[in-house]
């Protein structure tokens, strides 16, 4: 038997047992998906996972647990290298009931979008903003992430603009959102020397929350 032929044959026999192990997975939950995903090697297997996964998502787009399951999917389709997939589920979950799986998947969109060189991170996180509709919250992620692209840029002026939006949106604003928009014209105002403007900023911030915000001591220690 000619080298050639035995190699197709073993490739053969292999493709067999690959599709062998893989249509004898039987997934229970997400979490035995997960594990047989890390520790499984079978490109098959792992892609029988990850669509199992996506099943999950589909089941619990409207639930708490829809936060976990995006997570997982997501960490899935990056190492499988199909992370536009993902976007598509992100777009999906954008319907969702509930705000915290529509908060993880608005998030997930601009992180990818804050990546670009700006300003096309600008023009693409504002055709996500349109996609929101006229959820504040998830408006105000999409400009959080703005900003931080444009403090990477140095493009301060934009920053600061941007952050002028969020604060616009008040208590509909995420928090995270608020806060951030909040340190950004606090390191202006004191780069200007206007210490008043940033302890009206630092006053501000607290009178709009309920708790003391990581980092803010930091923040003010800093300038001193």
């Amino acid at each position: 038997m000619k080298k050639t032929t035995v190699f197709a044959f073993m490739a053969s026999m292999f493709s067999i047992n690959v599709l062998a192990d893989a249509q004898n997975v039987a997934f229970s939950s997400l979490k035995q998906a997960q594990e047989e995903f890390k520790t499984n090697s079978n490109i098959i297997v792992r892609n029988c996972a990850y669509e199992f996964a996506k099943k999950c998502m589909n089941e619990s787009k409207h639930s708490s647990a829809g936060t976990v399951v995006l997570f997982a999917v997501r960490q899935m389709a990056d190492f499988l290298g199909r992370s536009h997939e993902f976007d598509a589920v992100c777009h999906d979950m954008l319907s969702s009931s509930n705000e915290n799986v529509r908060i993880s998947a608005a998030t997930s969109l601009c992180d990818k979008m804050k990546k670009l060189e700006f300003p096309e991170s600008d023009n693409k996180l504002r055709e996500l903003m349109l996609r929101f509709g006229d959820d504040k919250k998830l408006q105000s992620i999409a400009l959080m992430k703005l900003s931080d692209a444009a403090i990477s840029a140095q493009k301060m002026c934009v920053a600061e603009k941007v952050a002028d939006e969020i604060l616009s949106f008040g208590t509909n604003a995420y928090p995270a959102a608020n806060l951030s928009a909040g340190y950004i014209k606090m390191e202006n105002a004191y780069s200007r020397r206007d210490y008043a403007g940033v302890e009206k900023i630092v006053f501000s911030i607290f009178r709009n929350r309920s708790d003391i915000p990581l980092g803010i001591g930091a923040k003010i220690s800093k300038m001193r």
